[in-house]
Protein backbone atom coordinates (compact mmCIF):
# COMPACT_ATOMS: atom_id res chain seq x y z
CA UNK A 1 0.00 0.00 0.00
CA UNK A 2 2.92 2.46 -1.10
CA UNK A 3 0.50 4.15 -2.71
CA UNK A 4 -1.59 5.65 0.29
CA UNK A 5 1.24 5.98 2.42
CA UNK A 6 2.49 8.24 -0.51
CA UNK A 7 -0.34 10.02 -1.24
CA UNK A 8 -1.65 10.86 2.52
CA UNK A 9 0.01 13.19 4.76
CA UNK A 10 0.26 12.50 8.77
CA UNK A 11 -3.09 14.80 9.42
CA UNK A 12 -4.65 12.29 6.69
CA UNK A 13 -4.99 14.71 4.31
CA UNK A 14 -3.97 13.90 1.09
CA UNK A 15 -0.95 15.86 -0.93
CA UNK A 16 -1.64 18.11 -3.66
CA UNK A 17 0.87 16.43 -5.71
CA UNK A 18 2.87 13.30 -5.52
CA UNK A 19 5.34 11.51 -8.23
CA UNK A 20 3.49 7.86 -8.54
CA UNK A 21 7.58 6.34 -8.79
CA UNK A 22 9.15 8.42 -6.36
CA UNK A 23 6.47 9.18 -3.70
CA UNK A 24 6.21 12.94 -2.48
CA UNK A 25 9.04 15.39 -3.60
CA UNK A 26 10.93 16.52 -0.53
CA UNK A 27 9.83 20.15 -1.57
CA UNK A 28 6.51 19.62 -1.82
CA UNK A 29 4.27 22.26 -0.18
CA UNK A 30 2.47 21.26 2.75
CA UNK A 31 -0.42 23.87 1.48
CA UNK A 32 -2.74 21.71 -0.32
CA UNK A 33 -6.59 22.24 -1.51
CA UNK A 34 -9.10 20.94 0.27
CA UNK A 35 -10.94 20.08 -3.35
CA UNK A 36 -7.89 17.86 -3.39
CA UNK A 37 -9.74 15.75 -0.88
CA UNK A 38 -13.06 15.14 -2.33
CA UNK A 39 -11.34 14.47 -5.79
CA UNK A 40 -9.28 11.26 -4.35
CA UNK A 41 -12.32 10.23 -2.94
CA UNK A 42 -14.11 9.78 -6.50
CA UNK A 43 -10.52 8.66 -8.25
CA UNK A 44 -9.60 6.13 -5.14
CA UNK A 45 -13.44 4.99 -5.27
CA UNK A 46 -13.12 3.73 -8.88
CA UNK A 47 -9.45 2.02 -7.92
CA UNK A 48 -11.41 0.15 -5.21
CA UNK A 49 -13.77 -1.20 -7.56
CA UNK A 50 -11.49 -1.88 -10.55
CA UNK A 51 -9.22 -3.26 -7.85
CA UNK A 52 -12.00 -4.67 -5.53
CA UNK A 53 -9.95 -3.49 -2.71
CA UNK A 54 -11.91 -1.31 -0.21
CA UNK A 55 -8.82 0.02 1.52
CA UNK A 56 -8.27 3.09 -0.78
CA UNK A 57 -12.17 4.02 -0.84
CA UNK A 58 -12.29 4.06 2.96
CA UNK A 59 -8.96 6.15 3.19
CA UNK A 60 -10.08 8.72 1.43
CA UNK A 61 -13.47 8.34 3.41
CA UNK A 62 -11.49 9.31 6.26
CA UNK A 63 -9.70 12.21 4.68
CA UNK A 64 -12.73 13.99 3.92
CA UNK A 65 -14.28 13.27 7.45
CA UNK A 66 -11.06 15.14 8.49
CA UNK A 67 -11.28 17.69 6.20
CA UNK A 68 -15.29 18.21 7.56
CA UNK A 69 -14.26 17.88 10.93
CA UNK A 70 -12.42 21.03 10.73
CA UNK A 71 -15.38 23.25 9.52
CA UNK A 72 -16.63 26.22 10.93
CA UNK A 73 -19.78 26.80 13.02
CA UNK A 74 -21.14 27.68 9.45
CA UNK A 75 -20.88 24.31 7.80
CA UNK A 76 -18.05 25.92 5.60
CA UNK A 77 -14.63 25.08 4.67
CA UNK A 78 -11.40 26.64 3.82
CA UNK A 79 -9.74 26.26 0.23
CA UNK A 80 -6.47 25.70 1.39
CA UNK A 81 -5.45 23.48 4.85
CA UNK A 82 -1.80 22.64 6.22
CA UNK A 83 -1.17 18.69 5.30
CA UNK A 84 0.58 18.06 8.56
CA UNK A 85 -1.26 20.22 10.88
CA UNK A 86 -5.04 20.88 9.79
CA UNK A 87 -4.99 24.38 10.21
CA UNK A 88 -6.71 26.17 7.68
CA UNK A 89 -4.51 28.47 5.56
CA UNK A 90 -7.20 30.25 3.39
CA UNK A 91 -10.15 30.45 5.24
CA UNK A 92 -12.48 32.52 3.18
CA UNK A 93 -13.62 30.73 -0.44
CA UNK A 94 -16.66 31.58 -2.35
CA UNK A 95 -16.17 28.89 -4.37
CA UNK A 96 -18.36 26.03 -5.76
CA UNK A 97 -15.84 23.59 -5.20
CA UNK A 98 -16.89 23.46 -1.36
CA UNK A 99 -20.46 22.69 -2.12
CA UNK A 100 -18.99 19.41 -4.13
CA UNK A 101 -16.96 18.47 -0.86
CA UNK A 102 -19.55 18.70 1.24
CA UNK A 103 -21.99 16.40 -1.03
CA UNK A 104 -19.63 13.94 -0.81
CA UNK A 105 -18.85 14.22 3.02
CA UNK A 106 -22.21 14.30 3.81
CA UNK A 107 -22.96 11.13 1.35
CA UNK A 108 -19.98 9.08 1.91
CA UNK A 109 -19.94 9.47 5.59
Amino acid sequence: MSLLTNVLSFAGIPFGSINLKYGVDENESKITSTAGGGTLTLEFGILSRLTNNTVFERVTKNSVRGIWSRRSKLNLVGAHINVFTGEWTQKVCFCPLRDSLKAIASISC
